[in-house]
């Protein structure tokens, strides 16, 4: 459902409706989306992460320009399910133990970033496989240590990192794509899964040709973009660059059209980061919540951990006055 919002008028509904079960089925999580408008009508992206179903899709709606100002869908389409490049990561990842300090140095290579101590703690009990969840949820020292004193076989170390996460109320879930934008030229589509550590792209051309599809080619269209560390929300600027939230690290991180990260922001006051959008005049808006400590927590615990924050950044007064991005998105 869509609504056409106005200061001085009511609200007007201009788009309703429902996703049949094949565009949409059981177990759909339908998260992010894109809208582009055209002369007669336009296209809704929408991601459906599938965290439960874990058939990950890119959803294509192509909508008309109907009578008194409504738009009526003519097509609708569920692409890449199940593709690599929506699906959370499953086996071993590669994780950077030698780094430069990152605060110092102001240096941010692409990959995931994981403390060295901790990663050889988690390599010791065998769970490095686990390192980013780890990472992104317990990212305290601490309390990787005291976890490794305990003692005991894998078995009965894993039984304890899971009883860690049930004690706290936490569900280690693995989750598909999570985000996606579209570059100012409408050309190009970004998107990523939350927890498999690299970002992607595909032509807007090649998700709107249907001969692709039916011929099997459009896997074929799918590039890698770069790495990236645990992420939710994404948008991008005039000059192509993406930002994203990184939730490992509570900071906004710029990818420049090559590929290459560097931080925007980092704090602990911008802890679990998730959705992210330009607004007029060059500030860059994203939102931030706890989710870590308030997961199915009972009312009392979330009022008095819950924050939930709007935060915005001056781009222009760090990457010049010629920055913009499209405001909403």
């Amino acid at each position: 459902m869509a609504y056409k919002l106005d200061a001085k008028e009511d609200e007007q509904e201009v788009l309703y409706y429902e996703l049949p079960i094949e565009i949409a089925p059981q177990g759909s999580f339908l998260n992010d989306m894109v809208i582009i408008r055209n002369e007669n009508g336009g296209t809704i992206l929408i991601d459906d992460t599938s965290a439960l179903a874990n058939k990950p899709a890119l959803i294509v709606l192509q909508f008309d320009q109907g009578q008194n100002g409504r738009y009526e869908i003519k097509n609708s389409r569920r692409l890449l399910v199940g593709h690599y490049s929506l699906s959370p990561y499953k086996g071993y990842m590669h994780y950077y133990r030698d780094h430069k300090d990152r605060e110092q140095e102001k240096v941010w290579k692409a990959g995931v970033y994981i403390d060295t101590a901790i990663y050889s703690m988690l390599k010791d009990m065998g769970l490095h496989k686990h390192a980013r969840l780890l990472n992104a949820f317990l990212g305290n020292i601490e309390t990787f240590k005291d976890l490794r004193n305990t003692g005991g076989s894998k078995t009965s170390l894993l039984a304890k990192f899971l009883g860690l996460f049930k004690s706290n109320n936490f569900l280690p879930l693995q989750i598909g794509v999570d985000g996606i934008t579209l570059d100012r030229e409408n050309d190009v589509v970004y998107y990523g899964p939350a927890n498999r550590g690299e970002l992607y792209r595909i032509n807007l051309a090649d998700l709107l040709n249907e001969r692709l599809e039916k011929d099997g080619l459009l896997a074929t269209r799918v590039e890698r973009f770069t790495e990236m560390t645990t992420t939710d929300g994404i948008t991008i600027d005039n000059k192509r660059n993406v930002y994203v939230t990184d939730q490992e690290h509570d900071a906004i991180v710029k990818v420049d059209s090559h590929g290459r990260i560097d931080p925007i922001v980092r704090g602990k006051e911008f802890a679990w980061p998730v959705s992210i959008a330009f607004g007029p005049q060059g500030y860059l808006y994203f939102t931030c919540y706890s989710l870590p400590d308030v997961t199915s927590r009972v009312p009392s615990v979330i009022r008095q951990l819950g924050h939930y924050y709007v935060y915005r950044i001056n781009l222009r007064s760090k990457l010049g006055n010629d920055i913009a991005g499209t405001v909403g998105h």
